[in-house]
């Protein structure tokens, strides 16, 4: 069969949407998360705690965009800058 099910594709676009809005929260959490901290960052100890709260929220974002910046730098090499 060529086509999907109309039922398959609204599924799927289910699923596309409940990652989209997951994202969206998480994204919301985190900027609330900077506005609350703000100028508290201005300690290194503080940054730490943040940025490790970052990685708990987001961890799997924090990996993918991580391992893309990686490979993308693989690609640069060292005459790419």
């Amino acid at each position: 069969m060529l086509f999907k099910e109309p039922s398959e594709t609204i599924s799927e676009l289910m699923l596309v949407e409940k990652k989209v809005l997951n994202l969206k929260t998480s994204i919301g959490t985190l900027n609330a998360l900077s506005k609350s901290f703000g100028k508290e960052l201005s300690s290194s100890r503080n940054a730490e705690i943040f940025i490790e709260v970052i990685a708990d929220i987001s961890g799997h974002h924090l990996t993918q965009i991580q391992e893309i910046r990686y490979d993308l730098e693989k690609l640069k090499g060292p005459h790419g800058r």
